[in-house]
C-alpha cells in the first residue's frame, strides 16, 4: 500500500441527540492528497457514557455514532500502521420528547383529544387520492412539515406527500393496521398493529427504530407524555407505558378486557383510557397506579376527550356519552343516544361536545349540563358508526358516515355545509391541516385530500 500520510474525519449532515445516530466518514490521503483505501482504521469514543462508536466490519472507513447523554466527546479514527490520527469533536443534545408541534400529530389533534385543527376553509372538493391495498380505518397524522402518515388494512404504513399524495415510504407490518399514528417532537411515527406490536418508525425514511410486543392485536393510538413516554392500550386488556426512545417497558396497566380505546393524557400526567369490561381508567402517568375507575353500562370503545376545565367526556356501548369529573371520575351528566357510542367526543372552542352514535346521528352536547344542541342525521344505520368529529378554526364539524359520506357541518346549528362523496364507509377520523385540507381515508382502500 502506498504511504498514509494523514486521515480527515468528518460527520454527515444533521445533529447528533440523546438516542440519535449519525454517519461518521473517514477518508486516508498520501502526501500529494490523494485519497487511498484499503487501509485498517480503529475507531474510538473518547466518552462511551455520553455516546459510542460501531464500526461497519466491511468498511472501516465508516462508522455510526449514537448518542446515550447529553455532552461534549471526541471521537478518534486512527490508521495503525502509520499511526496518523484525527479527530473530531461531537455535541450531543437532549433528545426532543414529547409530541410534535404540528397541525395534527395524533389521533383527534392532541394529547387531550379535542378534535380542534388550527385550519379551515376547505370547501368539499378533492384534492388528491391515494390508493393503498385494503380498506383506512386508521385516521391520518400530519407532520410539521405537512407530511401525512396513516395505516391500512394491507398491514402497511404510508408516509404520503401532503401536498400531492405521493408515496413517500411505506413500511409492512404483519397485521392489519387499524390504529392511528402519533408523531414524535423528533419525527418518530409511533403505530400499533394487528399483529400485536408497537412500532416506531423514522418519520423521514420509514426506517423501524424498535418494536414492542404485546399479547394481542392492537387497535388504540399512542398517545406521547411530555416526557415522551408512549402509553397505549392491547387487545391483551393492558395499557402499556413504554420509552419513547428505546420502547422498553415502564409499567403496565391490566383491565379486565381488551383496550381498543386510545388513551389521553390530563394537564397534571393522569392517563384516561377505556375498557371492553365496561370501566374508564384514571392511572397515574409516571407510576401506572389506579388513580379512580367509573364503570359505565357496556363496554368502552369510545377514546375520552378531555375539556379545559379537566372534565373526561367518553361514549360507551350502553349507548351513551358520558361527563365525568376528571380527579374523582365522579358522574357529571350522561346523554343518551340511539345506539352504541364508538365515536370519540370532540370539544369546541366554546366548551360544546361532538359525537357520533351508531343511530347514524351526530350530536351537539352542551358541555357543562349534556342538554343537546343540535342532531344531524346521516344516511345510513346499519354498522358501528366510528367516524370521530374533527373542528375547524372556523368551528366546521368534520366526520366521516356509514353511508360512504364525509360531512361538513356548521359547528352551531349541524347544517350541512358540503358533503363530499367517497366510494365506501368511512371510519377514519377527519384530520385537518395548516391550510384546511382534510384527510380521511375509506374502507375503499383510499387516503382522500379534501380541499
Amino acid at each position: 500500500l502506498p504511504t498514509a500520510d494523514h486521515i480527515t474525519v468528518a460527520a454527515g449532515s444533521g445533529s447528533l441527540s440523546s438516542g440519535s445516530s449519525l454517519m461518521l466518514t473517514a477518508t486516508v490521503f498520501d502526501s500529494s492528497n490523494t485519497s487511498l483505501t484499503g487501509y485498517p482504521l480503529v475507531w474510538t469514543s473518547g466518552n462511551t457514557n455520553i455516546a459510542t462508536v460501531m464500526v461497519d466490519p466491511s468498511n472501516p472507513y465508516s462508522a455510526t455514532i449514537t448518542g446515550v447523554v447529553p455532552g461534549t466527546v471526541t471521537v478518534e479514527v486512527r490508521e495503525p500502521n502509520s499511526g496518523i490520527t484525527d479527530l473530531l469533536t461531537i455535541n450531543v443534545v437532549a433528545a426532543a420528547r414529547g409530541l410534535q408541534a404540528g397541525p395534527w400529530p395524533m389521533f383527534h389533534a392532541n394529547v387531550k383529544h379535542t378534535g380542534q385543527g388550527s385550519g379551515s376553509g376547505a370547501v368539499g372538493t378533492q384534492k388528491w387520492a391515494f390508493k393503498a391495498g385494503s380498506g383506512i380505518f386508521s385516521s391520518p397524522a400530519i407532520g410539521a412539515g405537512g407530511t401525512v402518515y396513516v395505516g391500512s388494512f394491507d398491514h402497511y404504513v404510508y408516509a404520503l406527500n401532503g401536498a400531492t399524495g405521493q408515496q413517500i415510504w411505506r413500511f409492512g407490518t404483519g397485521g392489519v393496521v387499524e390504529s392511528s399514528p402519533a408523531i414524535g417532537a423528533d419525527g418518530t411515527v409511533y403505530i400499533g398493529s394487528g399483529d400485536d406490536k408497537v412500532y416506531a418508525l423514522d418519520g423521514a425514511t420509514g426506517r423501524k427504530i424498535w418494536v414492542f410486543q404485546t399479547r394481542n392485536v392492537i387497535v388504540s393510538s399512542p398517545a406521547i407524555g411530555t416526557d415522551g413516554t408512549i402509553y397505549i392500550g392491547s387487545g391483551d386488556g393492558n395499557v402499556y407505558a413504554l420509552n419513547g426512545a428505546t420502547g422498553l417497558q415502564i409499567w403496565v396497566f391490566t383491565t379486565g378486557a381488551s383496550v381498543s380505546s386510545s388513551p389521553a393524557i390530563g394537564a397534571g400526567g393522569t392517563v384516561y383510557v377505556g375498557s371492553t369490561d365496561t370501566n374508564v381508567y384514571a392511572l397515574n402517568g409516571a407510576t401506572g397506579q389506579q388513580v379512580w375507575t367509573f364503570k359505565s353500562g357496556g363496554g368502552i370503545e369510545s377514546s375520552p376527550t378531555i375539556g379545559s376545565d379537566g372534565t373526561v367526556y367518553v361514549g360507551s356501548d350502553d349507548d351513551k356519552v358520558y361527563a365525568l369529573n376528571g380527579a374523582t371520575g365522579q358522574q357529571i351528566w350522561t346523554f343518551k343516544t340511539g345506539g352504541r357510542v364508538f365515536s370519540s367526543p370532540a370539544i369546541g372552542a366554546d366548551g360544546t361536545i361532538y359525537v357520533a352514535s351508531d343511530d347514524g346521528d351526530v350530536y351537539a352536547l352542551n358541555g357543562a349540563t349534556g342538554q343537546q344542541i343540535w342532531v344531524f342525521k346521516t344516511g345510513k344505520t346499519t354498522s358501528f358508526f366510528d367516524s370521530s368529529p374533527s373542528i375547524g378554526a372556523d368551528g366546521t364539524i368534520y366526520v366521516g358516515g356509514l353511508d360512504s359520506n364525509v360531512y361538513a357541518l356548521n359547528g352551531a346549528t349541524g347544517a350541512p355545509v358540503w358533503i363530499f362523496n367517497t366510494g365506501s364507509i368511512v371510519d377514519s377520523s377527519p384530520s385537518i391541516g395548516a391550510d384546511g385540507v382534510i384527510y380521511v381515508g375509506g374502507e375503499d382502500s383510499n387516503v382522500y385530500a379534501i380541499q
